[in-house]
């Protein structure tokens, strides 16, 4: 039987992960920990997400920070389960890019209407998706339970074997001005790819559930 480690060694394992989190990715998402102020309608929500990609692969489970807008932008971040930040999705509706901090590459490119299938292997536009936040149809596939927050309680889809469930944990103010999420750039000063030859079939950071 393992013994716990000693107290110092716990002190300093607790210190490495406080230095760790505060540099880097960062343990919260910058649009969260900052303190802008606006007219209070601009809120940003926390879910839960499970992500299966076959019925024969286990699942794949992580926590994202969302925020939509009216006129169709998008900013996503991949939180891992130690709180760092993984992975920044970022659109507008003719732009996106992804951002895997840790690895400082980003895959940017235009918005087609199949990008969300060649991404998530989900059938349905990136408008349509922002759409089901707004009160817009639901697109085949897809069913989500209102809530009393501006966030759906749940959202889930379910296709051919692939499940994607995101379930509401908690909705606060925006830190950062809205109008600077939803661009669709890349950050300055790291390496770029076409997101053309993106797939995240392998999010990192993320924990896969046991079969």
């Amino acid at each position: 039987m393992s013994q716990p480690l000693p107290r110092v060694w716990r002190i300093r394992a607790v210190a490495i992960l406080l230095v760790l989190c505060s540099i880097g990715s960062g343990c919260a998402p910058r649009m969260v920990r900052g303190h802008h102020s606006d007219d209070g309608r601009s809120k940003v929500a926390l879910y839960r997400a499970r992500v299966v990609s076959a019925v024969d692969e286990p699942a794949r489970k992580f926590r994202m920070w969302l925020f939509v807008a009216p006129d169709g932008r998008l900013h996503a971040e991949l939180i891992s389960g130690i709180g760092t930040t993984e992975a920044i999705i970022d659109s507008s509706p003719t732009q996106m890019s992804v951002h895997f901090v840790r690895a400082a590459i980003s895959y940017a490119g235009p918005v087609e209407a199949a990008t969300l299938r060649d991404l998530w292997g989900v059938d349905s536009s990136l408008a349509e998706f922002v759409g089901l936040f707004m009160g817009g149809e639901t697109p085949a596939g897809w069913a989500l339970e209102a809530g009393a927050e501006e966030y759906p309680r749940e959202l889930r889809y379910e296709s051919e074997g692939r499940l994607i469930r995101l379930t509401l944990k908690r909705v606060q103010q925006l830190g950062v001005d809205p109008e600077s999420l939803g661009s669709g750039a890349s950050p300055a000063g790291i390496e770029r790819r076409p997101l053309s030859d993106l797939r995240l079939e392998q999010l990192p950071g993320v924990d896969h559930e046991e079969r």
